[in-house]
């Protein structure tokens, strides 16, 4: 991290130290620009190899704004046992196949629009047979897919399907996810917001689903790393299946364990990991044109060659956060 932001960041967290009486599990409301901060990476003063995350090992969480903290601490918590995922709606998400069957292996009843069936009509047909689940009902909602973000524009803001049909901020306010206990976004520029002139909230996605009704979302601060997400996901859903209440703070909890485990890889865990899925990247690999694939490799190869810790940089690790309660 650059000396000039090290030190901002330490500021910061001087403000607040981690021991003074805060809550084992802290919210943090943060104020104009500074969402756009992986607050939970700040280095402590004392400790600089740690930060945040470990002075807070139950998780830290964050809201757009006091108000929806408020409103997402009334919403009752729901069953957590059908997934409904998007899977690589624009065909260009290498790793987003292999995170996803993995991931909806951990429920009991699961709805993936692959690729190109990924539509916009097929996400919200509310006419569809009764077999199938909708975007209503599902208990959790996991988007493997790109996000664009429209300063100028925030409504317009969208997660991109199939086709390059958006689903835009406009649309996802009108939702009703009263059903929902998750909403994940796996997706980029999903968290970055814009301020309201009239206030200091901040508009973005994660306003939006929250708005909906899911009391949580899972989203990203800056283009995320594909292979890093994959690996951060996989872990992240393993461990709230640890957790089968879903209880108040779990959803943070198991992002952070999961984010600390990715930034202490180690090379030789890392190959581990890669060995476990070795058959469906090979398939996934098979599915590219050569030129892709040439891509693919050499970064897999780069990655090996990041030692001793391939994810170490908060780059990799911190760009997802736990929004709501």
């Amino acid at each position: 991290m650059p000396t000039r932001g090290y030190i901002f960041f330490t500021k910061l967290y001087n403000v607040a130290p981690g021991d003074t009486n805060l809550r084992s599990t802290p919210i943090l409301v943060p104020h104009r620009l500074l969402h756009l901060l992986p607050l939970h990476a700040l280095p402590l003063s004392d400790k600089p190899d740690q930060c945040l995350l470990d002075k807070f090992p139950q998780g830290v969480r964050y809201s757009p704004s006091c108000q929806v903290l408020q409103l997402t601490q009334n919403r009752k918590q729901s069953n957590f046992s059908d997934f409904l995922g998007v899977q690589n709606p624009t065909q260009d998400l290498t790793y987003a196949n292999l995170q996803v069957e993995v991931i909806r292996q951990q429920f009991d009843l699961t709805e993936v629009l692959i690729e190109t069936a990924a539509t916009k009509a097929a996400l919200m047909d509310e006419e569809s047979d009764d077999k199938k689940l909708l975007l209503r009902d599902a208990h959790c909602l996991h988007f493997a897919c790109h996000g664009n973000f429209y300063e100028k524009s925030p409504l317009e803001s969208c997660l991109t399907l199939a086709n390059e049909e958006p689903l835009t901020l406009g649309e996802i306010f009108g939702l009703n996810l009263a059903q929902s206990r998750l909403v994940a976004l796996s997706a980029c520029e999903t968290g970055l917001t814009v301020r309201n002139s009239l206030s200091d909230e901040y508009i973005g996605l994660p306003s939006g689903f929250l708005f909906a009704g899911t009391p949580s979302v899972i989203n990203s601060l800056w283009k995320v790393d594909e292979l890093a997400t994959a690996f951060l996901m996989i872990k992240f859903y393993k461990n709230l299946e640890k957790s089968p209440q879903r209880e108040t703070g779990e959803v943070a909890f198991a992002l952070n364990q999961a984010q600390i485990l990715l930034r202490d890889l180690t090379r030789e865990d890392f190959e581990k990991f890669l060995d476990q899925f070795q058959q469906k990247i090979e398939e996934i690999w098979a599915s590219l044109s050569k030129g892709k694939r040439k891509i693919a490799e050499k970064s897999l190869e780069k990655v090996r060659e990041r030692q001793p810790r391939p994810f170490a940089s908060p780059f990799y690790w911190s760009g997802f956060i736990a929004t709501g309660y």
